[in-house]
């Protein structure tokens, strides 16, 4: 993917359909990644779905600065947190294992509380777990990005 500034991005939205299993503590995230500068890692701000969350992981996303409930395209509810370099959208009901994010959506909307101002530079987008303990596997059979 080639560097784009968020405010020159018409669409960045990811479809996916995972599974998971195991008895472990994992998080399942879904985040991008925003720069000062194309290509400068240097300077960044994290914006991490959580398609499914620890307890522990929960707590810590809510005790960020709140910045507002972010409704998708597709109804859903997710609480938006601040906590330094991080900002966390916490799906409101459950897991989230398949359907799409309309992170450009995401992004408007924070632009719109004032988070970003979009002449911040889009860098990529990953999608993974995020081990805490115990066992567990994610399997991602079907992952895409529309960007452009």
């Amino acid at each position: 993917m080639q560097p784009m500034q968020v405010k020159n991005i018409r669409t960045l939205s990811m479809q996916f359909d995972m599974s998971l299993s195991g008895d472990g503590e994992f998080n399942i995230l879904a985040e991008s990644f925003l720069t000062g500068a194309a290509k400068d890692f240097g300077t960044k701000l994290e914006i991490g779905f959580y398609t499914h969350s620890t307890p522990r992981s929960a707590s810590f996303a809510r005790s960020g600065t709140p910045i507002g409930t972010y409704v998708d395209n597709a109804g859903r509810s997710w609480t938006v947190t601040k906590v330094d370099d991080f900002v966390m959208f916490l799906h409101g009901s459950g897991d989230l294992l398949t359907g799409m994010l309309d992170i450009k959506g995401a992004y408007t909307f924070l632009m719109n509380r004032g988070v970003l101002t979009g002449n911040e530079w889009f860098n990529g987008v990953s999608l993974g777990m995020e081990p805490m303990r115990g066992n567990g596997v994610a399997a991602i059979h079907t992952w895409s990005v529309t960007y452009g």
